[in-house]
């Protein structure tokens, strides 16, 4: 997994992930049919990490776009962190909202929720991170009448 299960990976790696959804059990077969299942489970969500990372970027960044243009052009709408803030917390929601929505569309989350909540809590962080670099990038290189996080000028 590129980006959401590199910090997914100092709480489990693939393989203790596969043997502990096996370790209970004594049955050859049992174990080979848990085992490809584990498998596939993390494998589907190791080939699209990549999509759940844009979903976060698409989804932050637009809203990041909306609080710093156009709902802070409004009159009386300026230079209030409250709203800043929640606009950050609102877009870390949604991210992390998304990434579990597109999961339950490409694995049976019921299989394993604690993986998928870990992910969707990693690509929250990731999106957290991108509400601060957005904010620099529209503080700094837009027109905009929003509180400013971070300004060069």
């Amino acid at each position: 997994m590129i980006f959401l299960t590199v910090l997914v990976n100092l709480f489990t790696s693939k393989k203790e992930y596969v043997d502990k959804a096996v370790s209970s059990l004594t049955d050859p077969e049992e174990i080979e049919k848990k085992k490809r299942l584990a498998t596939r489970f993390w494998n589907a969500l190791d080939s699209n990490d990549i999509w759940m990372f844009l979903i976060m970027l698409f989804i932050t960044t637009l809203v990041c776009w909306y609080y710093y243009i156009p709902y802070n052009r409004k009159a009386g709408r300026h230079y209030h962190p409250l709203h800043c803030a929640l606009f950050g917390l609102g877009a870390v929601l949604l991210s992390g909202i998304a990434t579990y929505l597109f999961c339950l569309g490409i694995v049976k989350v019921s299989y394993d929720t604690s993986l998928v909540m870990k992910v969707c809590f990693m690509n929250a962080i990731y999106s957290l991170l991108w509400v601060f670099v957005c904010s620099f990038i529209f503080c700094n290189y837009s027109s905009t009448n929003a509180y400013r996080w971070f300004k060069i000028r």
